[in-house]
């Protein structure tokens, strides 16, 4: 009898190892069948050879108390997937991570909500890669009903691999009515600033002042911007470089004129040049540093704001670890204004000067956007600041907080578009230093989106304004499809299982008496 009992739990586990072959491979092959096949003939064999004693245990208190846990079990699996079936059909997500890793930005949420056409995404993913994939797009879907996806393993569908020329996994084709791109790197930057290009005709440009010791947009260097001109271009925008003395007049394409940190004087030929610019109702950005070119400085004093020519001083800054001279602006000293607006992340600026404003210039309106903290001070004495003394002089330094971007809005001559409602207005917005957009501190904090931000504002382009994609700060644990399915198989069916069997076999073993008797253990 006890070897009818062993050759029915063979057969039990010839038919469970069948099972679970065909569940991992995800088909039912031959040597899968074949092994179901045996354990199940098995099975019958022993029902058929030993069905007194299998009656006779159901029969038993043991096999009652057995099926009462097996039933509570089954009940119990079958609420957490029912829950799992609401919360998956209402697309409820909770982001725990620290940095909201898992979560869209605020820029690919507001342009999702902005879309005014359908966007279609085939994305090329080989086998075993699909979770990760569906994930991010399915966050799309979610916030956007015109948003459809299409996940393709390129092994399965040849024909349409090669309509794409696909030649490399994890290729994503995206398309709109205006549009199709396609992009081979799968992050939310990516497929956000291709949904830009997709959705949007033709390109706006951004013209860089070049001939006065500017920082230029080609450079790679810590003290270039080129890492500003890659972020223009993944946003649309087209960038040039222009040299103010070879020219007669800014461009008309011209959405926005940056001058970025010049140090040396402007020509007046140039000034008559910037100042009928901005008459035309151009925008017009102005970063300017401590020392710098005067003749710049006295410019923006005909749109209301006065460099002060100092040094900021922020010992606030040395908390964060960074120097006294590169002062930080939280996230409680920005305006309201719509550049602004929400922004909930620090920015740092090195080697600054402040910033006041004239109230007494005709038709110009002016806003404070960012300002320093009230522990900054702007220091005159150069002497003291090479010897690193620092002491505020309430007779010549002025207290914090200090305004260090202060927009303009001039009212110019003429309509805006060429109606006869709105006045025409002219933006020049000027920041007290042109490091912070440098190479070695874009990505600090909140530079980079501080800059866009206000790039976008003067051109119009109000849905770009916003915090965008974060980096993530940790590696996601990438599993295979048969990895995925082995945790779901332990989970979910070994480990009930085999407390049930535990349940079972003390059950069981309490029908006896047990004796010991020496060092044998008898029933």
């Amino acid at each position: 009898m006890k070897k009818i009992s062993l050759l029915g739990i063979l057969g039990i586990l010839l038919v469970l190892i069948g099972f679970i072959g065909t569940f991992l491979r995800g088909n039912s092959d031959t040597p899968s069948i074949i092994i179901i096949s045996v354990g199940a003939a098995v099975t019958l064999f022993y029902i058929f050879m030993d069905i007194k004693n299998i009656f006779s245990f159901l029969k038993s208190k043991g096999f009652q108390y057995g099926t009462n846990s097996f039933l509570m079990v089954v009940i119990f699996l079958a609420i957490l997937i029912f829950l799992q079936m609401i919360v998956t059909n209402k697309k409820v997500q909770f982001d725990l991570t620290e940095n909201k890793r898992f979560s869209l930005s605020e820029q690919t949420v507001k342009i999702l909500d902005n879309l005014k056409q359908d966007i279609d995404v085939v994305a090329f993913v080989e086998k075993g890669r699909e979770g990760i994939v569906k994930d991010l797009l399915e966050q799309y879907k979610i916030k956007s009903p015109k948003f459809k996806y299409d996940v393709v393993d390129p092994n399965k569908n040849p024909g349409l691999a090669k309509k794409y020329e696909i030649k490399k996994y994890g290729t994503l084709i995206i398309k709109s009515d205006i549009k199709t791109e396609m992009i081979e790197e799968f992050s939310e930057e990516k497929i956000t600033n291709t949904l830009i290009k997709v959705t949007k005709e033709g390109s706006k440009t951004i013209y860089f002042s070049e001939g006065h010791g500017e920082k230029t947009i080609n450079d790679l260097a810590e003290r270039g911007i080129g890492n500003l001109k890659d972020a223009l271009n993944k946003q649309n925008y087209e960038v040039k470089s222009l040299v103010l003395a070879k020219i007669k007049e800014i461009p008309n394409d011209a959405s926005v004129f940056i001058i970025s940190g010049a140090t040396k004087d402007f020509l007046p030929e140039e000034e008559v040049i910037l100042k009928n610019y901005v008459k035309k109702g151009g925008s017009l950005i102005v970063l300017v540093d401590p020392d710098a070119s005067q003749s710049i400085n006295k410019f923006v004093e005909n749109y209301g704001i006065t460099v002060v020519n100092d040094f900021i001083v922020d010992q606030f800054s040395t908390v964060f670890g960074a120097d006294f001279l590169m002062p930080i602006v939280d996230q409680n000293s920005y305006s309201a204004h719509p550049i602004t607006q929400n922004f909930r992340v620090m920015t740092i600026f090195p080697l600054a000067t402040s910033l006041q404003q004239k109230n007494d210039v005709k038709d110009a309106s002016l806003e404070i956007l960012a300002s320093t903290s009230q522990s900054s001070w702007g220091e005159t004495d150069k002497e003291m600041l090479k010897n690193k003394k620092l002491r505020f002089d309430q007779d010549k330094d002025l207290k914090g907080p200090l305004p260090i971007a202060i927009l303009s809005k001039v009212k110019v001559e003429g309509k805006e578009n060429g109606t006869s409602e709105k006045e025409k207005v002219a933006k020049v917005l000027v920041f007290g230093d042109s490091d912070f957009i440098a190479n070695a501190n874009l990505k600090i904090f909140g530079n980079s989106d501080l800059m866009l931000n206000s790039i976008s504002w003067l051109a119009d382009e109000d849905d770009l304004i916003a915090i965008r994609a974060k980096d993530p700060q940790n590696t996601p644990l990438i599993l295979t499809g048969v990895q995925n399915k082995i945790i779901l198989l332990v989970n979910l069916i070994l480990l009930p299982v085999s407390i049930i069997f535990i349940a079972v076999f003390v059950l069981t073993k309490r029908r006896f008496k047990t004796v010991w008797v020496g060092k044998q253990l008898l029933f």
